[in-house]
């Protein structure tokens, strides 16, 4: 239409394009949505140039859903079928009876294996937002992530909605923080009426455990290690007494550190020379005799008697001292520098002390062998100190002789200075009667700091002990009773676990008591030589959670380092000129969170928090969660009842500026002032309502799992036998009796 209203070279389809435009904005005004098609447009040409078409909205990414949903999707879908068919040529009675032994081979068994993987976000008209990322191959099911949330406008009452994985966002608090969980499964909603806002959560625990460690980068990277190990494990076969420590005064309230200082060792008791045993148990396959060529001897246990105690005669092997065990200066005990195995005896022998021989005042203990007896009929004597035999119990002399008070810490990457450690009960560091730390009560505190460990007393072997306990190449605590958790002056009787120190070694694993101890162990150990690699020390951590800091500075992903979230590997870009500065060794502080891969017992938690806002005066919040931990056991064994816990807090921020303060002090002689005056008050209460068993019993044994009689259908374990004499009573059992003419029977061997 040349000479129109719009232009002097005007074309249909500008005007065309003109008037789409126009209702399109119209439309967007009254909130309705319009298909962006492909549409066709004639650009008006000069006489020289003839007019041109453009198509535009070619190229663009279609959603699924339509013109109505800005959702994009990646889906992978992989079908594998399998079949396979077995057959046994060669069937045994036995085998003919069971279904999977390939005896009655049929149809081929088909496995389907199908295999996807969704990867969707977007949103679904303006209001709804979906996030899935979710592979059927992954390892661990909490890898997967499902987020919908539905997302209200300003005005409305119901703000957000989400299902799938979320947070429960707890109002700040000094008090209950730590205990609010993470990555949860389940549906949680926001709403605010005025200015009340209002969050509620029901969900299902997954299990995300927020980690927080520091890491010391220098020549070697050093990391810290947390863990926790029970009274019970204590470090067996390493320590040994070689004197009989029911002679020592106060027996047993020895510590083994103090012998010969703050505990005297008397004189019949203290040793010159001493030398160390050992009978390797040996296997009933085995080809080798580790224990050839040494000394010919019968040991025997302490105490009155011929022999109230004996091992032998056997061949025993000689110990190395300063290569095979450490020796107190005292020799009133010893350490082996690698753990005795459980089935080998041990044996020991020494000279008085002043003595160089037996043939002193004093008896040698034992006969002190030095080299095998060529003569076979020479049997030398020592000392038994640990005996492997069942039969052995706490009456037995050899038992009173190892050393059950140290407890394992590390090696030598461990840095002794960075060891602490904490005693706990029930969660609790304190006893409820004296209100002293654990640590204080057993001795293992610092004078100065009951709440510290005394790391330079009581971690042995301690600098000044004779080559720094050489060969020994661990860290042991060593606490300064021979019966630490059973001692009757510091510990109640809910306290103490006698029975650890009365049940054997071979059946304290299978038979021993249950803990009531545990400690708490904390140590930085060197960890790699290459400074340019951290390991986190964590698996399976949570993609995009890691926070990394070198001093105050945060460092960025992809920019200065890369990180592999299945194995907690670190790798710094450029660690030469990234990690140099201060001085000194660059500290950096990682914080992630750790998948739980597995949960024995899902937990459920119901929350519910309020913020009520005061505008300038500040805020009130209101939390309350509780969470319920239940096994899918319809019958809990003992150690996974179903638990529950109540968590409560309000807290509130209030500010104000009081004028009447001002004027106060205004008004006080020689001063002079209009400054505003402010008065903040912060202020909480919380409280916590554990319920660690509401189900109010545990089962220890069901007595199902062998009920009933089990017979072994191998050939082996059958045989001819005589024909019954009678078959009298056979009949109750729907036995028909055999036929006369019968003349033998296969009978149970």
């Amino acid at each position: 239409m040349p000479g129109g209203r719009l232009a002097p070279r005007t074309t249909p389809g500008v005007a065309g394009h003109e008037w789409e435009t126009a209702v399109r904005e119209r439309l967007a005004r009254e909130r309705l949505a319009l298909p962006d098609t492909t549409q066709r447009t004639v650009v008006a040409g000069t006489p020289e140039e003839p007019a041109r078409r453009v198509v535009s909205g070619v190229g663009r990414s279609q959603s699924v859903f339509g013109p109505y949903a800005d959702l994009g999707m990646r889906l992978n879908v992989r079908f594998e079928l399998k079949a396979d068919h077995f057959k046994n040529l060669k069937c045994t009675p036995a085998e003919r009876l069971l279904a999977f032994s390939g005896c009655n081979p049929g149809f081929p068994t088909i496995t389907p294996n199908p295999q996807y993987q969704i990867l969707t976000s977007g949103v679904v008209g303006q209001r709804l937002h979906i996030n899935v990322d979710f592979d059927s191959q992954r390892e661990f099911d909490a890898n997967n992530n499902l987020q919908l949330w539905y997302e209200g406008l300003e005005d409305e009452m119901l703000r957000r909605v989400e299902a799938g994985n979320v947070t429960f966002q707890a109002p700040p608090s000094r008090f209950v923080s730590a205990a609010i969980p993470a990555n949860n499964f389940g549906v949680q909603a926001i709403g605010q009426i005025g200015p009340l806002e209002i969050r509620g959560i029901y969900a299902q625990q997954k299990g995300n455990i927020v980690k927080d460690r520091i890491f010391t980068i220098g020549d070697v990277t050093t990391q810290p290690v947390d863990r926790e190990v029970r009274d019970l494990d204590y470090e067996p076969g390493r320590f040994f007494f070689a004197i009989d420590p029911a002679g020592l005064p106060g027996f047993p309230a020895i510590d083994v550190l103090a012998l010969g200082t703050a505990i005297p060792i008397p004189d019949s008791l203290r040793v010159g020379s001493l030398r160390v045993y050992r009978l390797r148990a040996l296997a009933p396959t085995s080809t080798n005799n580790q224990n050839l060529g040494g000394v010919r001897a019968v040991a025997c246990g302490a105490g009155a008697g011929v022999c109230p105690q004996r091992a032998g005669p056997f061949q025993w092997e000689i110990l190395t001292e300063g290569k095979d065990y450490y020796v107190d200066p005292t020799g009133a005990w010893f350490a082996l520098a690698q753990r005795t195995a459980q089935d080998d005896y041990l044996g020991i022998s020494y000279v008085p002390a002043g003595q160089t021989g037996c043939t002193g005042p004093r008896a040698c203990v034992g006969t002190f062998p030095t080299v095998a007896n060529p003569d076979t009929a020479e049997v030398d004597t020592l000392r038994l100190v640990y005996d492997p035999r069942p039969a052995v119990t706490v009456a037995s002399p050899s038992f009173r002789f190892e050393i059950r008070s140290a407890y394992r810490v590390g090696g030598s990457e461990v840095t002794r200075e960075s060891v602490e450690l904490s005693l706990l009960v029930n969660q609790r560091e304190r006893s409820q009667t004296s209100s002293r730390t654990y640590l204080d009560l057993l001795g293992l505190a610092l004078p100065t700091d009951v709440t510290r460990f005394d790391q330079f007393n009581r971690l042995f072997p301690r600098t000044r002990d004779p080559q720094q306990g050489a060969p020994l190449r661990d860290f042991f605590i060593v606490l300064p009773h021979l019966l630490p958790f059973a001692d009757t002056t510091r510990l109640t009787a809910t306290e103490r676990n006698d029975s650890l120190y009365r049940t054997p070694r071979s059946l304290l694993s299978t038979q021993g008591p249950p803990s009531v101890f545990a400690l708490r162990l904390h140590a930085n150990v060197s960890a790699s030589g290459d400074r340019g690699v951290l390991s986190l020390n964590s698996f399976q951590i949570r993609e995009g959670s890691e926070r990394l800091f070198l001093g105050t500075r945060q460092l960025v992903r992809d920019q200065d380092y890369t990180i592999d979230y299945a194995t907690g590997q670190v790798q710094f870009k450029n660690p030469d000129s990234l990690l140099v500065g201060g001085g000194g060794p660059a500290q950096v502080r990682a914080q992630f969170e750790e998948r739980a891969a597995f949960a024995v017992s899902p937990t459920a938690i119901y929350g519910a928090s309020a913020r009520y806002d005061l505008g300038t005066h500040g805020f009130v919040n209101l939390l309350g969660l509780f969470q319920k931990q239940q096994s899918a056991f319809t019958r809990p064994p003992l150690g996974f009842e179903p638990a529950s816990s109540f968590i409560g807090s309000i807290s509130t921020e209030l500010k104000f500026q009081p004028a009447w303060l001002t004027r106060a002090v205004d008004a006080l002689p020689g001063v002079r002032t209009g400054a505003p005056s402010f008065l903040n008050i912060s202020a909480e209460l919380a409280m916590s309502r554990p319920q660690p068993n509401a189900f109010g019993q545990a089962y220890i044994e069901e007595f199902e799992g062998e009920a009933g009689r089990f017979l072994a259908l191998q050939e082996n374990a059958w045989h001819w036998g005589s024909m019954p004499s009678s078959s009298r009573g056979v009949e109750s059992f729907g036995i028909q009796p055999p036929p006369p003419a019968s003349t033998s029977a296969i009978s149970r061997r």
